[in-house]
């Protein structure tokens, strides 16, 4: 087949002409079959569903997924919940590894630990689970394993008799073992350190009514050698069927007791805390309710907390570094980085002790959803102004641009230099974030900000929305001048929470053209341009031109408002025509039918078979005329609505005619 249609260009003065009808294609009910103008497209909306192509959102768009289509590694939080992931910038399916995303288990959409992947981690970090045979991957680095414990009890009824058996063991472990396996002294100072730590903990207004003991399990003679957890905590109260009733047993295992003095007091409140924690609850099944971005999240920040006042100094927390480095994450899929959150709370003015309290009985009561709106709750601007701008890291401006907290490390953010032709994606969980350092290079930058919480510094604080930036003073175009703020040329930073924002850097040409300033462009005098004068559509709809792919087009902005210093508009119509050549006549009727079948109704214009679909913003018609076939639309447009009204069937259905009968 052959391409008869020429793309022509747009004539305008308003600035939004430029998107006129692709927004207008865009809003039409047939806008599928529109993208499908020619047999190629056709084809490959087939070899898409063919290769099982998934249709997710990612940086805010929704958009074809499939294995071995490019990819960019910033945005592999988003293909992660399609479950592929970014590898040699193509998508492959996402291994298990991918998938924990940087955490020690596999959490589910309520914040909790997958119950299979808690058998795998149990089987790891503790203790070797008879009959169960961890996928690789699937677990990571298990520092405390209080809730891994936690989620197997939950499922004990499913267990074998012999992995019951395990799970007694490791929570009322053989006394004589324990004593074995550490000396008098080491056991006293280590009962001691206990007892200072519960004491600390109290004096940020906790009770705990059971009384604490300590174990010392020799859980390396039965996991993985090097690989097991540093210690967790079991509430005997709570099942006593379980561990010794009546108490809280801290468990340090001989990893744990390894650590230099400053870490072990660390481990230790951090394991008391759990104890504290534990004291809210009124059942096994309140506990293992509560997201683990608050029972480990929170003992992680508590415990180093504590540390910090104890030892008189920080000691660097590895908890931070997904925190840090994966800021873009759900709250609800994080463990022990959960220290992020309660410690952007701290900086931000709450008592997070005392905040605590409210927080464990929601999650308790309500799990994952009722824990977040207790901890959010009163929040103040700060919190909403650091968490998003704080990781930059940026100690030159306020204090709302660098995150503190107990242990945090010194990791670098990213940094994206932003030059002509550069275009940076990022995007953010709705409980994530994302902060950045900027090089502004470009003469003219575009940002695309949908966010909750965001702000921008460059010469100085402001808030993140869409808006135009101009690093020059040379702004002048052929036919106007360009809107947008001045701002210098150099470094900036930037920082959100919830949304996707988009950077792209231009030159002054491109920006004039982009906002219709630029030089006129010749109506070319093609078929396909020659259809749309000759039928009168372009009288009616306005007679601006367009170039569009393989296409002519036409429109009007019929209606003009000023937003944010640029001129946009409320409502304009415009149309489309594109026309193909087939070899057969039979070619191009197939072409047209296969797009009736797919929910075109047919109708009768005069041409060898047409179909109309139509909604409030417009309609489309494809028609089949001897070896030709042609798509036609005809709508509205706007930038204030997504959603502008122009029911005219009646018209589409009269140029359409018109169309047809000059094809002939």
């Amino acid at each position: 087949m052959q391409m008869i249609a020429v793309a022509s260009g747009l004539r305008g003065t308003t600035g939004w002409s430029s998107r006129l009808l692709v927004a207008s294609v865009a809003s039409l009910v047939a806008a599928a079959a529109l993208s499908l103008a020619s047999p190629a497209a056709a084809r490959s909306s087939v070899a898409a569903a063919r290769d099982k192509c998934t249709h997710h959102r990612v940086a805010g768009k929704r958009v074809c997924l499939r294995v071995g289509k490019h990819c960019q590694p910033a945005l592999q939080n988003d293909y992660l919940k399609a479950g592929l992931e970014c590898r040699g910038r193509r998508l492959r399916r996402a291994g298990l590894a991918a998938l924990r995303e940087g955490e020690p288990v596999l959490i589910d959409s309520r914040g909790r630990i997958d119950p299979r992947n808690a058998l795998e981690a149990f089987d790891i970090a503790l203790a070797r689970l008879p009959g169960i045979k961890p996928r690789k991957g699937a677990v990571g680095k298990v520092y405390d394993a209080t809730s891994i414990v936690q989620a197997v009890a939950a499922q004990r009824k499913h267990l074998t008799g012999g992995q019951r058996a395990v799970l007694r063991r490791v929570l009322r472990p053989n006394q004589s073992i324990s004593a074995a396996a550490i000396g008098p002294a080491e056991a006293t100072k280590l009962r001691n350190m206990v007892g200072e730590a519960r004491t600390r903990i109290m004096s940020h207004g906790y009770d705990f009514p059971h009384p604490i003991a300590v174990a010392f399990p020799e859980s390396s003679a039965s996991s993985k050698p090097g690989v097991e957890a540093e210690g967790y905590a079991w509430p005997g109260w709570l099942d006593p069927s379980l561990g010794v009733p009546g108490q809280c047993t801290v468990f340090l295992t001989p990893f744990g007791r390894s650590e230099h003095q400053a870490a072990l007091r660390a481990l230790v409140a951090h394991e008391v805390f759990h104890c504290a924690q534990l004291e809210h609850f009124s059942s096994p099944q309140a506990a293992v309710r509560v997201p683990l971005w608050v029972m480990e999240g929170s003992a992680q920040w508590a415990g180093d907390q504590i540390a910090r006042e104890w030892n008189g100094f920080d000691i660097a927390e590895l908890a931070w570094i997904n925190w840090l480095q994966k800021p873009e994450l759900d709250l609800g899929r994080r463990d022990y980085d959960g220290i992020g959150f309660w410690a952007l709370r701290q900086q931000t003015g709450t008592d997070v002790f005392g905040l605590l309290h409210d927080v464990l009985r929601a999650g308790a009561a309500g799990g994952d959803g009722s824990a977040y709106a207790a901890a959010i709750a009163s929040a103040p601007d700060a919190f909403w102004d650091t968490w998003g701008p704080g990781f930059t890291r940026n100690r030159v401006l306020p204090s709302n641009w660098d995150l503190t907290g107990p242990g945090i490390l010194d990791i670098q953010p990213p940094h994206n230099v932003i030059e002509d032709g550069t275009t940076v994606i990022r995007s953010s969980d709705p409980r994530g974030a994302y902060g950045s350092g900027l090089s502004l290079e470009a003469d003219v930058i575009e940002i695309q900000a949908m966010v909750s919480h965001g702000q921008l510094f460059d010469s100085g604080p402001s808030k993140l929305h869409s808006e135009v930036l101009l690093t020059t003073d040379q702004v002048e175009c052929p036919n106007g001048k360009l809107d947008g703020r001045r701002v210098n040329k150099g470094i900036a930073d930037i920082g959100w929470q919830d949304g996707w924002v988009t950077i792209r850097g231009r030159s002054v040409s491109d920006e004039c053209a982009k906002q219709g300033k630029g030089e006129p462009t010749q109506v070319p005098h093609t078929p396909t341009c020659t259809l749309l004068r000759r039928s009168g559509v372009i009288r009616f709809v306005g007679g601006d031109w367009l170039a569009l792919g393989n296409a002519c087009a036409g429109g009007k902005c019929l209606q003009e408002v000023a937003k944010n210093g640029q001129k946009k508009c409320a409502y304009g119509r415009g149309a489309h025509l594109d026309v193909i050549r087939f070899g057969t006549a039979k070619e191009a009727r197939r072409y047209v039918q296969r797009h009736i079948a797919k929910g075109f109704r047919r109708i009768d214009i005069g041409a060898d078979v047409a179909g109309i679909a139509t909604k409030a913003t417009g309609g489309s018609v494809f028609m089949a005329v001897g070896t030709k076939a042609a798509v036609f639309s005809m709508g509205a447009t706007s930038d204030t609505t997504s959603h502008p009204v122009w029911h005219n069937e009646h018209a589409v259905i009269k140029f359409a005619t018109s169309i047809a009968h000059l094809m002939r």
